[in-house]
């Protein structure tokens, strides 16, 4: 005899077999036991949860004729024995029919299965319909085996199974049974599997069919497959190592100890690790489906989640241990980064990189409150403190290499005779490096060079360098403040000004450096939307207060959608129309030449208002034009004419027009610079 796969070889051939689809199977007995069996079922959920059997079940119940042929009603507990309970598991009875719509979805196959259900059922009592994937059937198929399914002969049962439920008109599901078939939890799945294994003969440990019945992500037929695949390498005492090994899978040590290096941000450890990965040929979103298993049951564990409510938890010693290493806020964004890791390596063929990144992202979250406060200081970044107020201070002269822009060096002159020493200046203010420090934070200036430079160690040399008159000078309106040693906002910020020397004036004066004044900057200007008239239409209020939601929901379809309804403001509603006025005429020209973009903001501005589709339209303008809505006409400009005068004649500048090439223009008979 051939071999036969594990999943049809322990197929369910009753309703008592079905594992986990209780409310499934009692509804269908007591529908038959009672004689109300329904025209049309719709089965829905996950791959491999029992929808076909319970189709053929239901197909056998309504033909079963016993083991001696007496019955002559459906029973809600099919026989197995008699001619059709065989032919039916055999697939090749007369009456019951079964059709893929992934292949045979086309309006003209649909229209066959119509013509052949007039003729009655020729060996049972009921002619069965099992129409599976209906969800592929096409548009015109669904229509032309709508009033069918509405109104079928006597004897004939449809039933249609389907993994998107959502993908099926609602016509078509309102005219049947829906019945939700439900995922299989590992433990019911882990049972099933030690069932068969029993069956088979071979031993295997509890972490080895557990591994499967996680690998199966829900699917009886599938959990049966891979553990096929398990026993094609091994049939006799399986371990967790042997599944790990066939299917691929991570050991829990490997777990454990990828764990142990994030606790311990161990990042050469993990470089390590990941190559070890790759070298062993696992695939790595096999590899980071683990581990996020494992840190998710860490955070089961770390909440104080009931244990009897997770599935599958595993609440060993060593992964409580690590899970106390570890704060819940950090487990969550730890799963969040795998996560995007996992959805990142769909399009990314540099997986071993990823895989790096992704574990090098993980050595940087902080462990437990107990580990944070165990490790060293220098770990620890500082909190950032607020800069002190400016005070007036004895004199310290500043270094004529201050980071600041150079001065067009003059030309070299002759050598000239020392000059006296000038007596020593009256302390003047200055500024502390603190105030000057947070004025420069956003520069690349190193802050320990910044204050080299402008403190320096040696002010006699600073005197002999420069007056002391000429270090700083004080803003007017300043001098009165810094005598009064006040809290004065002083300057913090030094440009250099270049004054033009006169011919008795010697080169070393032009370097002259000035402190100007630097004031808090300005508040952001936030656009206010236009004030409304008393009278404004009661929809146009609840829009404005709602505008914000709107633009949340439009981000949700389309991100660029969301700017440029962000720049739009609502201000009128005339006749059913929304008047939506811009202020970037970017964001107004792309939404007034996208139809769909519009069309998409009305759906979300009536859902918004709790209004039917349609209700209102939107009419796009600029702000400033003229779009059926009485606008303020700009006051008349009152600036005073531009006068030109003429500027008066002076060797400097004269001077000054041959050095840079220059030339005089002539604008409308007068003269300018």
């Amino acid at each position: 005899m051939a071999y036969v796969s594990l999943y049809r070889k322990y197929r369910p051939q009753n309703f008592e077999d079905v594992v986990g689809q209780a409310h499934v199977t009692t509804t269908l007995k007591n529908a038959v036991s009672a004689g109300r069996v329904a025209s049309g079922y719709l089965f829905c959920g996950t791959r491999g949860t029992a929808k076909t059997t319970c189709a053929r079940i239901l197909a056998k119940a309504l033909n079963c004729i016993g083991p001696d042929g007496a019955n002559t009603l459906p029973t809600p507990e099919p026989c197995g024995q008699c001619g059709p309970c065989r032919s039916i598991a055999a697939s090749n009875f007369v009456d019951v029919l079964e059709m893929d719509a992934a292949s045979h979805g086309k309006v003209d196959d649909v229209r066959d299965l119509v013509a052949s259900i007039k003729f009655p059922p020729m060996e049972g009592r009921y002619k069965v319909y099992i129409i599976d994937e209906a969800h592929q059937l096409s548009r015109d198929a669904m229509d032309a085996f709508l009033k069918t399914l509405e109104e079928p002969p006597d004897r004939v049962v449809f039933i249609l199974a389907t993994t998107e439920l959502e993908k099926l008109p609602i016509t078509i599901a309102s005219r049947c049974q829906v019945f939700e078939f439900k995922r299989g939890t590992i433990a019911q799945i882990s049972q099933r599997l030690s069932q068969v294994l029993q069956e088979e003969g071979v031993a295997a440990e509890p972490q080895a069919t557990a591994l499967v019945a996680r690998a199966a992500d829900g699917s009886y037929r599938d959990s049966l497959s891979l553990l096929e695949q398990v026993l094609a390498y091994k049939r006799e005492n399986v371990t967790a190592h042997d599944v790990s090994l066939v299917l691929g899978t991570v050991d829990e040590d490997v777990l454990a100890h990828t764990v142990g290096l994030l606790a311990a941000s161990d990042a050469a450890g993990v470089f390590e690790l990941a190559g070890s990965v790759v070298a062993s040929g696992k695939d790595i979103r096999q590899f980071l489906k683990s581990l996020s298993g494992r840190l998710r049951d860490m955070l089961y564990l770390s909440v104080g989640a009931p244990v009897a409510t997770a599935d599958g938890l595993d609440d060993s010693a060593t992964v409580r241990k690590q899970a106390a290493q570890f704060a819940p806020a950090d487990l969550l964004r730890a799963l969040e980064i795998i996560s995007d890791a996992e959805r990142e390596s769909r399009f990314n063929n540099q997986h071993r990189l990823l895989l790096e990144m992704t574990l090098l992202r993980l050595v940087r979250l902080p462990s437990s409150p107990a580990a944070v406060a165990a490790e060293p200081v220098a770990r620890i970044a500082p909190a950032p403190v607020a800069a002190p107020a400016v005070k007036p201070i004895a004199a310290a002269p500043i270094a004529t290499t201050a980071p600041v822009a150079q001065p067009i060096a003059p030309a070299p002159t002759p050598p000239r005779a020392a000059a006296p020493e000038a007596p020593s200046p009256a302390p003047q203010p200055v500024l502390t490096v603190e105030a000057v420090a947070p004025v420069l934070a956003g520069s690349p200036l190193d802050s320990d060079l910044l204050a080299d430079e402008l403190v320096d160690d040696e002010p006699e040399e600073m005197d002999a360098l420069l007056p002391g008159d000429d270090i700083v000078d004080i803003l007017p309106g300043d001098e009165q403040a810094a005598d009064e040693g006040g809290d004065s906002a002083l300057p913090s910020l030094f440009t250099p000004s270049i004054d033009i020397p006169e011919e008795d004036e010697e080169p070393e004066d032009l370097l002259h450096v000035q402190t100007v004044a630097v004031t808090e900057p300005p508040p952001p200007v936030v656009p206010t939307r236009p004030a409304l008239p008393p009278d404004a239409h009661p929809d146009l209020l609840r829009l404005q207060k709602a505008w914000q939601e709107v633009i949340n929901r439009m981000g949700t379809r389309s991100p660029s959608g969301a700017a440029h309804v962000r720049d739009a403001s609502p201000i009128a509603i005339r006749e059913k129309t929304i008047l939506l006025q811009f202020t970037g005429r970017f964001h107004y020209e792309r939404m007034e030449s996208s139809e769909k973009g519009r069309k998409a903001l009305e759906d979300i501005i009536n859902k918004t208002l709790a209004l039917e589709p349609g209700t209102y339209k939107i009419k796009c303008t600029m702000q400033g034009e003229n779009a059926g809505i009485r606008a303020t006409p700009p006051e008349p400009s009152k600036q005073a004419p531009r006068v030109i005068e003429e500027a008066p004649e002076s060797p400097l500048m004269d001077e000054v027009i041959a050095v840079f090439g220059g030339r005089v223009l002539d604008e409308e008979g007068s003269k300018g610079y």
